[in-house]
């Protein structure tokens, strides 16, 4: 039986704290988005990188209390948390049980909202890229990395690439 499970419920309180402002940070971009507020939207995605990092750091500390519980129940160090509660005393159990929960929900709910603010930038960029194309025929030229992406290139009266994306 694992007796010191608290040093296991702080980084889970860290990580849940992180993924949620991650989720705001998303919730605070779509409305950048929607709103037309592309310097803001920058702005946004610069802190997303930052909240990222953190979260990443609050993972690894996690896995790294996991991996000493897991040893001290003699169990593999790869062995999920999940399958480690039964370890713990019972009174530990809902609480562990909800915390764990949380971030898995919280992870989902973040993962859902990054997927949409991609889908609404790539649309944004579809559509101004119709409006310059209907106001300026010819303006826009479309090509292939050599990954594979459509690159767009505006182009100046003369023909002349001045800008690509």
């Amino acid at each position: 039986m694992i007796t010191d499970w608290e040093c296991l419920v702080q980084p889970l309180r860290d990580e849940l704290q992180e993924h949620g402002a991650l989720l705001n940070l998303f919730e605070e971009q779509q409305a950048a988005i929607l709103g037309r507020q592309p310097d803001l939207v920058l702005h946004i995605a610069e802190a997303i990188n930052k909240q990222v990092a953190i979260i990443r750091d609050c993972h690894k500390r996690r896995k790294a209390s996991v991996c000493l519980l897991a040893r001290e129940a003699q169990c593999p160090e790869s062995t999920p948390l999940s399958a480690l509660i039964p370890y713990f005393p019972g009174a530990a159990w809902p609480l562990l049980r909800a915390l764990v929960s949380e971030v898995n929900r919280l992870v989902k709910q973040t993962k859902r909202r990054a997927r949409q603010n991609q889908m609404l930038l790539a649309r944004t960029i579809e559509v101004s890229q119709e409006i310059l194309q209907r106001l300026n025929p010819g303006s826009l030229i479309k090509t292939y990395s050599p990954e594979g992406r459509v690159e767009v290139g505006a182009t100046a009266a003369k023909g002349r690439v001045v800008a690509r994306s």
